[in-house]
């Protein structure tokens, strides 16, 4: 019988924002420089552990915290694309309006992140809503 794995994240410098207990996590850096990421994954079964850590250089980037503290969108502004973080897991529906209140992009994500291209729209205010179970926000977005 195959042995059921834990991952457990550590983060020196930042904060975890989403993905604690999977494969991959999302970090926020409380400054440029160097941060350090560690983690254990345990064999329930077997009692094994494995850890292992790396050395991250951080470097600035321009983004917005929602109100709640659930989600991150960066770059923003942007001229290419943004990476969207949220603290949900389940599934995320998002939808992005220019300042008319025209769609522009809709879609849904549920691994707590998602990269939007936006280089085919022009330079603008849009307004990205996000919904899910836990979360109902809109974020304003500047595209350069």
């Amino acid at each position: 019988m195959p042995d059921s794995l834990q991952i457990n994240w550590q983060v020196l410098g930042g904060q975890i924002i989403a993905g604690q207990g999977s494969d991959s996590i999302y970090v926020t850096w409380n400054n440029p420089g160097e941060g350090f990421v560690s983690y254990t994954l345990t064999g329930f079964q077997s009692g094994c552990q494995q850890m292992d850590s790396l050395l991250v250089l951080v470097t600035p980037t321009h983004s917005i915290i929602s109100q709640t503290g659930q989600t991150v969108v960066y770059p923003n502004p942007t001229d290419h694309s943004i990476s969207i973080s949220t603290k949900s897991l389940g599934k995320t529906s998002f939808n992005l309006t220019n300042i008319l209140g025209l769609e522009v992009a809709a879609g849904d994500f549920s691994n707590g992140h998602k990269k939007l291209i936006l280089s085919h729209l022009e330079a603008g205010i849009y307004f990205l809503k996000l919904t899910s179970a836990s979360t109902n926000e809109t974020i304003k977005v500047v595209k350069k």
